[in-house]
């Protein structure tokens, strides 16, 4: 069993190095400029980059320092309580995710169809962190869809783009349609959480 990072010094170093480099703060990369929608490139500026609010020219994650430290927050919540550690064994030939990420940048957009076609052939039993980038309505609903049962009671659900609104329409109507009513919470700008 691995301690979790806020009772490890050395954990906690390599956590804060690890969020310094995927966001790339430390040895700033230029951005491009988002508001004109054009590929001019503009100096770096450590403000924009916490909040996730530029494109960066080089860093790994877009996301912003405020939404990795999340992530991390959840992931040593369900370490702390002994979470991560005691998954139930699936059943046979199914797999117990501790994370699930759907949706990338640097990537072409995940076409819906594409989600019909892998999602559920997917035999995953459960998941704990499920974190969902989706720009688009029917693509956001259909990850909710295949995978929020997947989420282990206790699990968390992280929402990126919620600021979008296609995505927050779709995330909106799947609570309301499965009578969802934990709690959600503001990472920043444009992400949410909630704990099923």
């Amino acid at each position: 069993m691995t301690m979790p990072a806020s009772n490890n010094t050395a954990a906690r170093r390599y956590l804060d190095l690890l969020r310094h480099a995927l966001c790339r703060d430390r040895f700033p990369d230029a951005r491009y400029d988002m508001s004109s929608g054009s590929l001019k490139l503009m100096p770096f500026d450590p403000a924009l980059r916490a909040q996730g609010r530029d494109w960066p020219l080089e860093a790994v994650t877009m996301v912003g320092t405020k939404r990795l430290e999340n992530l991390e927050n959840c992931c040593c919540t369900l370490s702390r309580r002994g979470f991560l550690e005691t998954s139930s064994k699936p059943a046979s030939g199914e797999v117990a995710l501790e994370f699930s990420c759907a949706g990338s940048w640097r990537q072409p957009a995940m076409k819906p169809a594409k989600f019909r076609d892998t999602i559920p052939k997917a035999k995953v039993d459960s998941i704990s962190v499920l974190r969902l980038d989706g720009d688009l309505y029917e693509s956001t609903w259909l990850v909710l869809d295949h995978l929020y049962p997947k989420v282990s009671p206790g699990g968390f659900v992280i929402i990126d783009d919620y600021a979008l609104p296609t995505c927050k329409a779709a995330v909106d109507d799947f609570r309301a349609k499965h009578s969802i009513h934990s709690l959600v919470t503001t990472i920043d700008w444009s992400g949410i959480f909630w704990r099923k």
